[in-house]
């Protein structure tokens, strides 16, 4: 009687060990600049097929865990350098260490316009002034009412500290329609 018992634990503690044995597939590495080869830190690691993302911490290290064994696609990005997309196979303890390329993307002047449609300056029946960086940083205030109403037709009323309402060219705050896109 005590044999199948002894054989029942015995099988049993070889299916935990068996169970414990395998192991568990991970995606780790270091996201870093590709000319410096300095880490960035804060990386965003996406993996589409799994919905798993990471951020990588602040040495540029991520690691990704408890993933099935497959091919996947890994898209890497951060603020000031180029997506990349890289196919990897993880099986066990994967190591993909990924270099980003700088991406200089130069933005367009923003245009206030009273329509909800952009106009183009040149196209505009009324004149348009074209606000960037150094007359902002030329003409400092508290708030951005404040910044633009030294431009010829806009104006604006004080209601307390740091608070301003425009007035541009006859119409209150209450007329102006502001867009943020």
């Amino acid at each position: 009687m005590k044999l199948p018992i002894i054989a029942t634990v015995l099988l049993f503690l070889l299916g935990t060990q068996l169970l414990f044995a395998q192991k568990i597939n991970s995606l780790s590495g270091n996201v870093t600049d590709k000319e410096t080869k300095m880490a960035i830190p804060y990386a965003y690691i996406y993996i589409p097929d799994l919905h798993v993302s990471v951020l990588s911490d602040s040495n540029g290290f991520y690691t990704i865990t408890k993933i099935p064994a497959a091919s996947y696609e890994v898209q890497v990005s951060y603020l000031g350098y180029k997506n990349r997309s890289i196919f990897v196979s993880v099986k066990g303890e994967t190591t993909l260490s990924i270099e980003l390329d700088n991406s200089k993307t130069e933005l367009s002047e923003v245009v206030v316009t009273g329509n909800t449609k952009a106009t183009e300056i040149r196209k505009s029946p009324l004149p348009i002034v074209t606000i960037n960086k150094e007359y902002l940083v030329t003409n400092l205030s508290t708030n951005v009412i404040d910044a633009i109403a030294k431009i010829p037709g806009i104006s604006a009323v004080t209601t307390g500290p740091n608070v301003s309402k425009p007035y541009i060219r006859g119409l209150g705050s209450n007329r102006i329609l502001t867009l943020f896109d």
